[in-house]
């Protein structure tokens, strides 16, 4: 897989990611783990308003929902299939909102200063440099909860 392979359309770096890094899952499987190994129920917590059950069903439905190794050129769980910066991308025939006439746009509000840092680096360096540049910082051991 080539670096460009882990861009995702918005400004992410896939490879940094803890859905694509298995994290979210591997966390939601842990505490659901501990729930059943302990019996802890969670309801009796102050402000929970889901039983065990339902608690447990969210748990399920994040490990389903985010798995790992999946990028979101792939269709991971975290790029939802109708994403409006995914189908844009793939309309005008670009890598990234980086390389569009109307960078930045409305379609990319709510994607954080991360994705608009990363699009903005791609934009001065080049998809492959900034792709590059990201991939040795996630093999020294950089991740974007770091």
């Amino acid at each position: 897989m080539e670096n460009t392979d882990l861009c995702s359309f918005c400004g992410y770096y896939c490879g940094a990611c803890d859905i694509y890094n298995g994290n979210i899952e591997h966390h939601a499987a842990g505490l659901k783990g501990i729930m059943n190994a302990y019996g802890f129920d969670f309801s009796d917590l102050p402000g929970m308003t889901l039983s065990n059950p339902e608690f447990q069903a969210v748990l399920d439905n994040i490990i389903t929902f985010f798995r790992p190794g999946i990028s979101c050129r792939e269709g991971c769980g975290a790029c939802i299939q109708n994403c409006a910066v995914k189908r844009c991308v793939q309309e005008r025939g670009i890598d990234t909102c980086a390389f569009c006439d109307q960078f930045p746009c409305e379609k990319l509000e709510g994607h954080g200063n991360i994705a608009f840092t990363g699009l903005n680096e791609q934009r001065e360096l080049g998809l492959q440099v900034w792709a590059d540049r990201m991939a040795a910082k996630v093999a020294a051991g950089w991740s974007y909860v770091d």
